[in-house]
């Protein structure tokens, strides 16, 4: 999955909050990358698409240190991480189709 994420971050992305969820999955794999980054503040977050949800929930999970969760929520907040880094981002990421 890290050597699929990476060469998607080193294709030419069409928006900025894509490379932002490449870059933010890549961290919560434990891997750098070689260019410094930080971390972008919160945008917009639009109901057509999810990806703001999906970049602000990784956000909350890399820095659960700075917030007040119970237990239950951080294993939630890691098992919805497996699930968007193991299935989400290689479909999304790799479809022909970008019609829906």
């Amino acid at each position: 999955m890290v050597k699929c994420i990476f060469n998607q971050l080193t294709e030419c992305q069409s928006r900025e909050d894509y490379r932002e969820l490449l870059r933010l999955s890549f961290y919560y794999l434990g891997e750098e990358l070689p260019e410094k980054n930080g971390f972008q503040k919160p945008g917009a977050c639009h109901r057509a698409r999810w990806n703001a949800k999906i970049i602000y929930f990784l956000k909350m999970f890399l820095f659960q240190s700075q917030f007040e969760l119970k237990e239950t929520e951080i294993s939630n907040l890691e098992h919805f991480a497996l699930f968007i880094i193991r299935v989400y981002l290689k479909i999304s990421y790799t479809s022909t189709d970008t019609s829906g």
